[in-house]
């Protein structure tokens, strides 16, 4: 928060914060065969103020997704409205200390996120993910590492200076793939979701698209590192490709439309 704004008028009782970790016997618990039993994610609004009512009326099924990303939220609204799904952003997700994301693989984060995350919004059904991309010639990197691939490596922005993680990530990417031959460059985006409501997880799911890494980026759609992620069969990369289009290919897009069958049941 810019602590130069204006006082808040919010009047609500302040939320109360947990501890900013998940231990592995919590992580272990929230899988186990016990933590759905009382997990039932059709929940209908009525009231005339919640976010969920400017839907149309058949929507019966809120998700708060713990990302401010406004691409992942797009992501996940375009892909929602099939399943007469609400997405919204978790309220007051700025102000939660953000957990540790020191899982060694992306189902390991999305749960981490969503457990802990969850116990901000009680009764809510929230959703977090995990994704990235991975790079075979650089063996599987970045990874979990994806959107701090360039921050790892000491490539940041100065504190005066506009958000250009895409681009050092991006930047830095070329430079560790550069003389790897066409053959070589293949990659491929991956996405788990977890859905958790209270800390006990209801729903899992993940989806990949394959691809390869360009020796230059190319459009200025997307996100990431989507101007250099090549799909052979369409001779673009995600960043020249429509969103409707991208939805039914993209890593993304095939993660929701796999959970969100399961959370309508």
């Amino acid at each position: 928060m810019n602590e130069s704004s204006a006082p808040s008028n919010d009047t609500r009782a302040p939320v109360d914060r947990f501890d900013a970790t998940i231990s592995e016997e919590e992580l272990h618990k929230a899988h186990s065969p016990t933590a759905y039993s009382n997990c039932d994610p059709l929940r209908c609004l009525h009231s005339e103020d919640a976010p969920f009512n400017r839907y149309t009326g058949s929507m019966i099924l809120r998700l708060l997704v713990a990302s401010t990303s406004a691409g992942k939220l797009g992501d996940f609204r375009t892909a929602a409205r099939a399943y007469s799904v609400c997405i919204d952003p978790l309220p007051g997700l700025d102000e939660i200390p953000a957990p540790a994301e020191d899982g060694d693989t992306f189902a390991a984060n999305a749960t981490l996120k969503a457990v802990y995350y969850s116990r901000f919004a009680p009764g809510e059904l929230v959703l977090a993910d995990d994704s990235g991309l991975e790079v075979d010639a650089l063996s599987g990197a970045p990874g979990v590492r994806s959107a701090r691939f360039a921050a790892d490596a000491g490539l940041v922005d100065s504190l005066d200076a506009n958000d250009n993680t895409d681009v050092w990530n991006n930047v830095l990417l070329l430079q560790r793939m550069a003389g790897v031959p066409t053959a070589k460059r293949a990659a491929r985006y991956r996405c788990v979701l977890v859905a958790a409501r209270d800390g006990a997880i209801c729903h899992t799911a993940e989806g990949a698209v394959e691809g390869m890494i360009l020796e230059a980026p190319r459009g200025t759609g997307g996100f990431g590192y989507d101007p250099l992620f090549y799909l052979p069969d369409l001779d673009k990369t995600m960043a020249e490709i429509d969103l409707e289009t991208k939805l039914s290919l993209s890593h993304r897009g095939r993660a929701i439309a796999a959970l969100l069958p399961k959370l309508a049941r």
